[in-house]
């Protein structure tokens, strides 16, 4: 009854603690800023193929990949991609 609520709550607030002060302990790391002389590109690409998709129940189904490309270059009229 009572007890195990509250060994769970305490158990609870423990952890809770920990995942707090665990990003203090452990910093993530930053990203360094872009530089260079050129603007990155990007393009996505959605491939389609003829190879049966065996991961789903559907017969039929085909396999689809969506990737996504970065390149060097001059952008003039395009909105620039989030970092």
């Amino acid at each position: 009854g009572w007890l195990r609520k509250i060994s769970s709550g305490l158990t609870f607030i423990f952890l809770l603690c920990i995942a707090w002060a665990l990003p203090s302990i452990l910093p993530v790391f930053n990203l360094p800023t872009p530089s260079g002389n050129y603007s990155i590109g990007s393009q996505y690409i959605h491939l389609k193929t003829n190879l049966d998709e065996i991961m789903t129940l559907e017969t039929g189904d085909k396999r689809e990949l969506m990737i996504k490309a970065w390149y060097p270059a001059n952008l003039e009229h395009e909105k620039p991609e989030p970092y």
